[in-house]
């Protein structure tokens, strides 16, 4: 009887041992399993922020030309306004009358619903813009600026202010700014 007892214990030793290697072969493989997909979730995510980092450089480029585009447009009016304004002084006009028609022949061909329907695809654009990944912040920072002067500048060839001389000086400033932040923006997103 202890014979068979004796055999009992060691038939049930040997069943746990056989079940406590099969349980750790089964834990290793789950382990094995979670770990891959753990690394697949994370390989995910590295994915998807590499993709939203080359999104948002696209975006800033992008709106940086529209910002370019949409100088060009401006300026064509603001050398217009001032041409207009420098001969209604030379030649002792009205100059308010000289730049009201130079506005309505402007309103006329559709100029300033060109300059403000770029302004309000670069204001969507800048609103989409708002949160910078870490390695785009400095250039995120410089657009800001570009934007600040182009929607200045833009304004002001649609409706002058100020005297000839002000205006002048006001519209080189802004161009200046303007190509000072779009050549900081397009060095920085071209690393």
């Amino acid at each position: 009887m202890e014979g068979q007892i004796e055999q009992k214990k060691n038939g049930f030793k040997e069943v746990f041992l056989t079940h406590l290697e099969k349980s750790k072969q089964k834990d290793k493989k789950a382990w094995m399993i979670n770990a891959i997909i753990i690394l697949v979730i994370a390989l995910f995510f590295i994915i998807l922020h590499l993709n939203n980092v080359k999104q948002y450089r696209e975006n800033i480029y992008q709106t940086s030309e529209l910002i370019r585009e949409g100088m060009v447009d401006s300026e064509l009016m603001v050398s217009d306004y001032k041409t207009t304004w420098n001969d209604a002084i030379e030649y002792d006009m009205d100059f308010d009358i000289a730049l009201a028609g130079k506005y309505d022949e402007f309103d006329t061909l559709g100029y300033i619903d060109d300059v403000q329907d770029t302004q309000k695809k670069v204001k969507k654009n800048m609103a989409a813009l708002n949160d910078p990944p870490g390695k785009y912040e400095d250039a995120h920072k410089y657009l800001l600026e570009m934007y600040a002067s182009y929607k200045t500048y833009s304004n002001l060839s649609i409706e002058p202010e100020g005297s000839l001389t002000t205006y002048s000086a006001k519209t080189q400033e802004l161009e200046s700014e303007v190509d000072e932040s779009i050549d900081k923006v397009e060095t920085l997103i071209d690393k």
